[in-house]
């Protein structure tokens, strides 16, 4: 049997000071083992010399479309929400360029860090765009990228919600065969954006018999769901 490896992913390191510092915070004091490191944004250069300073926390690439700050345009056509970029994709004149951009300044920008990323992922999970999809596996293939990604099969705290992982699961075991990267076996959180809780959190890894698995939070401040959810979690006996 598999040994249990549980990843507490932190998405959004670089947003601003205050999800820098808890995102830090939960690194320090809780059980959080990853962040998800976002360029060119408010809080980026601040987040590069924290992550620098914290070698035993595993830094990744969080790439972004919507909903933030690109870094070859003032802004983006779609506006900020994800839905309208999933949507529009294509109807915007030069959008399909825009996203090759961004992903090639993206990741120029994340090397030019010295740091090595362990994993990748897209803010608002629009990696599964079908086209974003392809496009960004093929630049990570041409970039000769091996870590992992985030491309767990989707689980849900609410048993009422357990028939979304069925419809979505067929879809994502595509995906994996597409990128052939290492990803967790399942993931968790994304039917509680900010709202994550201990107890909840507790029970499902109650459920885990081995493998790896993620677990998504985004810490914003230090008395927010997610950041005091990583912390009680360390009382409770889980250890990053």
């Amino acid at each position: 049997m598999k040994n249990l490896q549980i990843r507490f992913v932190a998405d959004d390191l670089g947003w601003d000071r205050s999800a820098n510092e808890s995102i830090i915070h939960t690194h320090q004091h809780g059980v959080l083992t990853s962040a998800a490191l976002m360029m060119g944004q408010p809080g980026t250069e601040e987040a590069i010399v924290l992550a620098r300073q914290n070698p035993r926390l595993e830094v990744g690439l969080h790439f972004h479309f919507c909903d933030s700050i690109p870094l070859t345009t003032s802004q983006w056509p779609w506006g900020e929400n994800p839905a309208s970029l999933g949507f529009q994709l294509g109807f915007k004149t030069g959008s399909f360029d825009l996203i090759l951009r961004e992903i090639q300044a993206q990741w120029n920008a994340f090397k030019l860090t010295g740091l090595t990323p362990s994993f990748v992922n897209v803010h608002h999970h629009m990696h599964a765009h079908p086209w974003i999809a392809f496009q960004l596996n093929r630049f990570l293939k041409r970039e000769r990228f091996h870590g992992w990604i985030r491309l767990g099969k989707p689980s849900f705290f609410s048993h009422g919600d357990q028939w979304k992982s069925t419809l979505i699961s067929p879809l994502v075991a595509q995906y994996q065969k597409i990128f052939g990267l290492e990803t967790p076996e399942t993931l968790w959180g994304i039917d509680r954006p900010f709202q994550m809780n201990p107890e909840e959190v507790r029970q499902a890894i109650g459920t885990l018999t081995g493998g790896i698995h993620e677990l998504i939070f985004h810490p914003r401040h230090l008395q927010d769901c997610d950041t005091l959810c990583l912390i009680q979690l360390k009382q409770l006996g889980f250890h990053s």
